[in-house]
């Protein structure tokens, strides 16, 4: 069901022609683009409460969320190389300087945070989580470890296409994940490099909250 995004009427089967990729909206007598409604429309029959494995659907008083798991099975590759450059650059600096503040410390500053951050990333890829969640007229993404991590906003009406989409990840390989574009031209990335099921739910769940927060 297309529906138009300056007013929200319901746009008739007799008013979108897929050939020429134009839909007319009835009411306020606007043209659109019928590819980018129908990349924001749930596929037919959806059903929110069929989860595939892997994904966890809760609701409170404020809305719905979407949980899943971040992990890698790779992370530990990169953990333990990261506790190993974090040895190596500990005792390089300790057996430069005894000196808590000195020029050869200041040197290793970068050293230490690169260890750092692999650590962080690691960490992420073995225990973190990923929630999405519905807050009235904004969509909330929290990425982290228990309560302590990061949350993105972004608001429903800037979201201009939700799908799964190809891009490249480290190694210059192609991967699938879920794609949020907003109307800057931004995208937001969920499931990169989960199973197709976990991607289509995603993405139909995404699309409706969408749908419903813009009427």
């Amino acid at each position: 069901m297309l529906r138009c995004p300056d007013c929200q009427q319901t746009i008739g089967g007799d008013d979108f022609n897929v050939a020429t990729d134009i839909a007319l909206c009835r009411r306020c007598g606007k043209r659109h683009q019928y590819s980018k409604l129908a990349a924001m429309e749930a596929a037919p029959g959806f059903d929110a409460g069929e989860l595939p494995s892997g994904l966890k659907l809760s609701c409170d008083g404020h809305g719905e969320t979407l949980r899943y798991r971040i992990f890698t099975s790779t992370a530990w590759v990169v953990l333990i190389f990261a506790l190993i450059w974090n040895g190596m650059v500990s005792r390089l600096v300790s057996g430069v300087t005894s000196k808590p503040f000195s020029p050869q410390m200041l040197l290793a500053i970068p050293f230490v945070a690169v260890g750092i951050i692999m650590a962080i990333a690691a960490l992420l890829q073995l225990f973190g989580h990923v929630e999405v969640r519905c807050r009235d007229e904004e969509l909330e993404i929290f990425t982290g470890i228990g309560p302590i991590g990061r949350t993105r906003r972004v608001r429903f009406a800037e979201i201009s296409m939700i799908d799964v989409t190809q891009s490249y990840n480290g190694n210059n390989s192609r991967i699938n994940g879920v794609a949020i574009r907003l109307s800057g031209g931004k995208l937001l990335w969920l499931l990169r490099g989960a199973k197709t099921e976990r991607q289509e739910y995603a993405v139909n769940f995404l699309r409706t909250l969408t749908a419903r927060a813009r009427r």
